[in-house]
């Protein structure tokens, strides 16, 4: 049984040693909160969330080949989302982990859109030959709006019998947090 926990500052070194094995040397700082799974007493799997200019990067997302394939960096991935808090949130993973990072709210941008620090990191590791790209999980307010908005089109574009239209207008107000 996998178990995932917050890393304390005790075992920083543990998981600098297991980013090392792992070959992903982005180290781990005090201020990044960090995310460990552990099957049974070995640490099968890290990421580490990192605050910077407003935002936070979800990096240095890490599972032990012999334990890829159970759902673990996914397990990883959904705990991380309590700790996002009201932020936007970036990563720069590998451009076919795409579709991995989704199913949290993550959507890939153009890199231009991201923050400076971001874009001139992006644009070392393309200058370095790494196939990544530039994902963004936007504001838990944008994700919201952008529901609505996807609702409110459904709405207007399509004559649909009253009791359907309701059912519409009904499901804006609930995305916007508005009495029905």
């Amino acid at each position: 049984m996998v178990r995932i926990e917050p890393a304390t500052r005790s075992l920083l070194s543990q998981i600098a040693s297991f980013y090392l094995t792992c070959g992903y040397d982005g180290g781990v700082s005090e201020a990044d909160t960090v995310l460990a799974a552990y099957d049974g007493t070995e640490l099968a799997g890290a990421v580490r969330l990192c605050p910077g200019s407003g935002v936070i990067v979800l990096r240095g997302m890490q599972v032990l080949p012999r334990f890829q394939r159970r759902g673990i960096g996914s397990s990883l991935l959904a705990s991380c989302v309590p700790h996002f808090g009201p932020h936007a949130v970036f990563c720069l993973p590998w451009a076919h982990l795409e579709a991995f990072y989704a199913p949290v709210g993550f959507a890939r941008i153009n890199p231009k859109a991201a923050p400076d620090f971001l874009s001139q990191r992006y644009s070392s590791y393309i200058a370095r030959g790494l196939k990544v790209i530039v994902m963004e999980r936007p504001l838990p307010d944008r994700v919201v709006n952008a529901e609505a908005s996807h609702a409110a089109r459904e709405f207007t574009g399509s004559a649909r019998r009253r009791d359907e239209s309701m059912a519409s207008i009904a499901v804006v107000h609930r995305l916007n947090g508005e009495p029905e």
